[in-house]
């Protein structure tokens, strides 16, 4: 029985859906239940992730961002269980594994959105490398919490806000 992330009490009924999504779906990639670390609510966040972080972003009822970030290590691993294989090194096809991956989340995230009356349509994945990234969402509802999955820890971060489509 899946029992998902512990979720803050403030955090609104689409941030919700997103962790959930989040967890089912990695929890399915991975055949097995993601740990979550702690999860806090972060003002107009300045979100950190070493090495590798993927956004997809938000569009219509709900906007905004999911980022997910992990080390070089973590995404050959991450991209290994997509592959199903080890790759070599962190190159091109590693990069469109772990997008993939963030493809079928946030796939998952739009599903639950609609499920609970928000309409979300996804962009294409950012791929970003480089060391200490540092991503800025003003103005935006921002949790943040980590994932433990077989392939090592994902930072997730949820970036919205609710208005018209």
């Amino acid at each position: 029985m899946i029992l998902g992330p512990s979720v803050p009490a403030e955090a609104p009924t689409h941030v919700r859906a997103i962790m959930f999504a989040t967890y089912a779906r990695l929890g399915m990639l991975f055949n097995s239940e993601p740990s979550f670390g702690e999860t806090r609510v972060c003002p107009a966040l300045g979100v950190r992730a070493n090495d590798v972080v993927v956004i997809v972003s938000f569009t219509g009822m709900v906007k905004g961002h999911v980022l997910l970030g992990m080390s070089r290590p973590t995404a050959c691993a991450v991209a290994a269980t997509l592959l199903m294989e080890e790759p070599a090194e962190f190159d091109d096809m590693t990069r469109s594994a772990v997008a993939e991956v963030a493809n079928i989340v946030a796939g998952g995230c739009a599903t639950s959105l609609h499920q609970e009356g928000y309409e979300a349509a996804i962009t294409v994945p950012s791929v970003i490398t480089g060391e200490q990234v540092e991503v800025s969402w003003p103005n935006l509802f921002v949790i943040e919490t980590s994932i433990v999955l077989p392939a090592g820890e994902v930072e997730l971060a949820v970036g919205l806000q609710v208005g018209d489509a």
